[in-house]
């Protein structure tokens, strides 16, 4: 296992107009990471997203938390992201949660990649 200890919290830059906003707080208590989302994802943020999910699985925590209360919508590339996100937690034994799904739209485009 790879000691890579995340930071407590932190926001991850974004790139130039971008509207997404991604903050990673660690949950030492559960051995894990909330990784929170907030604006649409497109193929831009979708690229940001998969850099900072894999990133963090890369210390194999315990539980990788992705609230995506805050995600008005999620592109197919977006999805794919979060579909492979999956595979590897599970191949890594971490357990991947999809947090308080609050907008009206996720769990429908969650559903609809087989993501719920």
């Amino acid at each position: 296992m790879t000691a890579v200890a995340p930071r407590p919290t932190h926001d991850v830059p974004t790139t130039p107009g971008s509207a997404m906003t991604v903050q990673v707080r660690s949950v030492t208590a559960a051995d894990g990471v909330v990784i929170s989302v907030s604006g649409a994802i497109g193929d831009r943020e979708a690229a940001l997203l998969s850099r900072c999910l894999h990133a963090q699985l890369e210390s194999e925590p315990a539980l990788l938390v992705v609230d995506l209360s805050r995600v008005p919508s999620c592109d197919h590339t977006g999805r794919h992201v979060l579909g492979l996100v999956r595979e590897r937690a599970e191949a890594t034994g971490t357990e991947l949660r999809l947090a308080d799904l609050g907008h009206p739209d996720a769990r429908e485009w969650l559903t609809e990649a087989g993501l719920l």
